[in-house]
């Protein structure tokens, strides 16, 4: 049985810093280490898996012969979490990118683009509705940075500089991943009705100005005036109101039902893009040529064409909301569903006092629960338009299941090493550690938290990240809740000056 040890340098300052030690190695591999391509050229950062696995293995190092954890446990805990990664997450990215593919291969992509383009021929209405409403279904989907990944390769492919498109996508994905990380990420405050309720209210605030603050940093990134982002108002309005309220009304129906369920993120997203795209069936802004897409001549197409490339999306909606049910998903997991416990880790690891009783151990089990994963539904969804609506051939499912292999395994090793890490850091303490030294600043907690938490989400791709920084000391943020309700606006703050680096 391994005890935790938040103090293991018998001195709370250099135990903190040996703590954080793998993120900053991890950081300072990704963005500062100089070296060569192979084109001779002198760069900085190396590849993610790299620096990844050079992270994993100090964080393992430190966690046995500083922590004192057993070897076979470390171990285990860093192989659970690799599973963990590839397995919902790796296979929710897999699945949707085989999603991408297939549509691509059957010509429904193109012709679904083009038609946002000739709906939203303004590059403001196009962020507006790809970044932030189409994201935020994406997100709703599987976080972890696929929403990003997604929406803003649509805006490359409509004429966007690719740094603009992936900073524009990180601010617009802060409205569904606030929602979701510090509502679903503080379910423990369940017991704590009035804070969560508190959250429920005060979040679709936030989710309204993210719409309005996305116009205004395309605006300035173009060297526009405040009035080019007055002039789009309405559908501003409309993108972020829509989202806000029915993240707001299905988070109040899913409270009566189960919680955290997929269904308010998934939900919320898809009617805004539909209603946004409705709205924009009826009203345009002024003309301004300095926003006039610039994606060529756009060809025509039938009715019957632009309905075949949107049934698809349509289905995927439409799978993944049933799959958010908890009655699919308890009959889906009654047909195939099993539970494996890690060898060496499971009830063998025990957190102790400030954090933990110093008697409960932590359980390691990792549920296969394979037709009810997300993915799986995306899967389906694919396959359905594939076979009924795209009618792809064998050379172009092949063609789509290619493209989505070399798109996507170096990422899903990524994904293996960086959770492996995550779950060593869980399970060892030092995620503990960190936690504990962020309490002990008082009314900056907050803040701190949310700066980490931000560093966390550059590292790992996710927001959600940041959620470590509270999970490990669930009883003194119960204990001091009122800490937590300045933390909306240290959130703010943090996003205007995310906007603002970027200008």
């Amino acid at each position: 049985m391994f005890f935790h040890n938040y103090n293991p340098l018998n001195n709370v300052a250099l135990s903190t810093v040996v703590a954080v030690l793998p993120s900053i190695i991890l950081l300072y591999l990704l963005v500062l280490h100089p070296h060569q391509n192979k084109e001779g050229d002198r760069v900085l950062g190396i590849r993610a898996p790299y620096a990844a696995l050079v992270a994993a293995l100090t964080a393992f190092v430190i966690a046995v012969f500083i922590i004192g954890m057993p070897v076979a446990q470390a171990g285990s805990a860093f192989f659970y979490g690799a599973a963990a990664g590839v397995f919902p997450l790796g296979w929710a990215f897999l699945a949707l990118f085989f999603f991408y593919y297939t549509t691509q291969a059957g010509g429904g992509l193109q012709i679904f683009k083009d038609s946002l383009i000739s709906l939203a021929s303004d590059r403001r209405l196009q962020v507006l509705l790809i970044a932030f409403s189409f994201g935020a279904f994406i997100d709703g989907i599987y976080g972890f940075g696929l929403a990003i990944a997604a929406a803003g390769a649509m805006l490359v492919t409509l004429g966007f500089r690719p740094v603009q498109a992936a900073v524009l996508c990180l601010i617009a994905n802060m409205a569904p991943t606030a929602w979701s990380s510090m509502t679903s990420g503080t379910i423990f405050l369940w017991s704590k009705p009035n804070f969560f309720a508190f959250l429920h209210h005060l979040f679709p605030i936030f989710t309204l100005f993210v719409s309005f603050f996305l116009m205004a940093v395309f605006v300035f990134m173009e060297k526009g005036r405040f009035r080019d982002v007055f002039d789009l108002w309405p559908a501003a309005l409309v993108a972020g109101f829509s989202l806000s309220l029915s993240q707001f009304a299905l988070t109040q129906v899913n409270m009566g039902v189960i919680i955290d369920s997929r269904l308010p993120r998934i939900g919320s997203g898809l009617i805004s893009f539909v209603l946004t795209v409705l709205f924009l069936y009826i009203w345009k802004p002024q003309k301004n040529p300095q926003y006039a897409s610039d994606s060529g001549e756009i060809p025509s197409y039938s009715a019957t064409e632009v309905v075949r490339a949107w049934l698809p999306w349509g289905i995927l909606g439409i799978v993944l909301c049933l799959w958010s049910l908890p009655g699919v998903k308890a009959f889906l997991d009654g047909i195939f569903s099993i539970s494996l416990p890690i060898p060496f880790l499971n009830d063998r690891v025990v957190h102790v006092p400030p954090i933990g009783d110093g008697v409960s151990a932590m359980h390691a089990v990792f549920p296969l629960n394979l037709l009810s994963s997300i993915g799986s539904g995306v899967i389906l969804a694919a396959v359905l338009s594939g076979i009924f609506i795209l009618r792809l051939n064998g050379g172009q499912w092949a063609e789509s299941l290619r493209q989505t292999w070399v798109s996507l395994k170096m990422l899903i090793l990524f994904l293996a090493i960086m959770f492996g890490s995550s779950y060593l850091a869980r399970y060892s303490g030092l995620d503990a550690i960190k936690g504990l030294a962020y309490t002990q600043t008082g009314s900056f907690y907050p803040f701190l938290a949310s700066l980490f938490g931000a560093i966390s989400s550059l590292i790992y791709g996710c927001v959600a990240a940041s959620a470590t920084c509270f999970n490990a000391v669930q009883e003194r943020v119960v204990a001091a809740g009122q800490i937590f309700r300045s933390a909306f606006f240290y959130m703010m703050l943090l996003a205007v000056l995310q906007g603002l680096l970027f200008l």
